[in-house]
């Protein structure tokens, strides 16, 4: 029993580290909203924004994204805007 409870957790650990070696953090301009699609460009990278809310964000505004692929879309997960200059 003991063994069994060793080994779940050590799997447990390996799909934390796995999810977060997949997640992706970038910081870039916002080079292009579509709406019809939900869809918002950083840099040269697209991003299905899902759930995400991309109203507040306009084209020209830095930002910093976290996203993840998914086949061969990039799922954004999370976008903060970044002040100027800094």
């Amino acid at each position: 029993m003991k063994k069994k409870s060793v080994f779940t957790l050590v799997l447990a650990l390996m799909l934390v580290f796995a999810v977060q070696v997949f997640a992706a953090d970038m910081e870039g301009v916002v080079t292009a909203i579509d709406k019809t699609a939900n869809t918002i460009k950083v840099e040269k990278v697209v991003l299905d924004a899902g759930s995400v809310d991309i109203s507040k964000f306009a084209v020209g505004d830095m930002v910093k994204v976290t996203y993840h692929e998914k086949g061969k879309k990039n799922i954004l997960e999370s976008i903060t805007p970044l002040m100027e200059g800094c």
